[in-house]
């Protein structure tokens, strides 16, 4: 069993006040979102920040008999995590609030998660929990079917050795400040080749190329912000393409992009990042 590790900040806030989750990317921890946390909690927010399953200090418990080479790494899982920490801290810190008014907000595979959350809560319901809105960074976008290069070596579990170390390679120069670089580098430590892989082949999977004839998509009708960098050429175009499909649908969608900022947007343009999602919490707050 996974011993999950999260932290609530903000604490000092009202318990009626938002409550908004931050997912970090492939390789990352909590720590990722330590400049983009303090304008929210200014506003009068809460933040819930979490290690995703083998990342940061989301270990195996010492007790547990289990190889960690021969772990899973499945979006299922971490969903789940999501909801036991959910209610866990809704016993430990909500004691007179009845619904929790939540916001997630993720990066990269982060993202993805967020995403995958929304399309959860939008099939049953989580008693207590009232998902007010979404803010995918600089995120792939599952089952969305278009071109994508890589990501199939992944999902057909096709990926060798030197494919894991290109793509962590990549990730740490996904930030353009070496401040950033160092930090992601720090990170990446902290989960093993096994788990990365195992993390890589699960979002690879939600990526589907192209079919014939295609699959239509349906977005989540929950309010959508998206944030991308302007240095990340990858999820930029998919970001875009995404954000017409919510249009068309009818959702409630905005977007910006965010200047001198790579993909590791979060560390890169941290504050920034903070202040947009903070304005966007208030706004969606503004129409209820």
């Amino acid at each position: 069993m996974v011993k999950n590790h999260y932290k609530l900040l903000g604490e000092e806030n009202p318990e009626t006040s938002p409550l908004v989750l931050m997912i970090h990317g492939a390789a990352g921890d909590m720590h990722h979102y330590e400049t983009v946390t303090p304008a929210l909690i200014e506003k009068g927010y809460r933040v819930l920040l979490m290690d995703v399953r083998y990342h940061g200090l989301s270990q195996l418990q010492e007790n547990e008999n289990v190889d960690p080479e021969t772990t899973t790494w499945t979006f299922e899982d971490v969903l789940q995590d999501i909801d036991t920490m959910l209610d866990k801290v809704k016993k430990k810190y909500y004691e007179k609030t009845n619904e929790i008014t939540l916001f997630v907000a993720g990066l990269s595979m982060g993202g993805v998660t967020t995403l995958l959350y929304a399309e959860k809560r939008a099939k049953e319901e989580k008693q207590g929990i009232k998902l007010a809105g979404i803010i995918p960074i600089a995120s792939a976008i599952p089952h969305l079917e278009i071109t994508r290069e890589g990501w199939s070596f992944y999902a057909e579990r096709k990926a060798t050795l030197e494919l894991l170390e290109w793509s962590k390679s990549s990730i740490i120069a996904s930030s353009i400040t070496p401040e950033g670089q160092e930090e992601t580098r720090r990170a990446m430590q902290l989960i093993s080749n096994h788990s990365l892989y195992e993390c890589l082949v699960a979002i690879g999977s939600m990526l589907p190329n192209p079919s014939d004839p295609p699959m239509p998509y349906s977005a989540v009708n929950v309010p959508t912000f998206l944030i991308f960098p302007d240095k990340d050429p990858l999820t930029k175009p998919e970001m875009d393409l995404f954000y017409e499909l919510c249009k068309e649908q009818k959702v409630d969608v905005e977007k910006i992009v965010i200047k001198d900022a790579g993909h590791m947007v979060i560390l890169d343009q941290g504050p920034q990042v903070g202040n947009h999602i903070a304005t966007f919490v208030e706004r969606v707050l503004s129409k209820d």
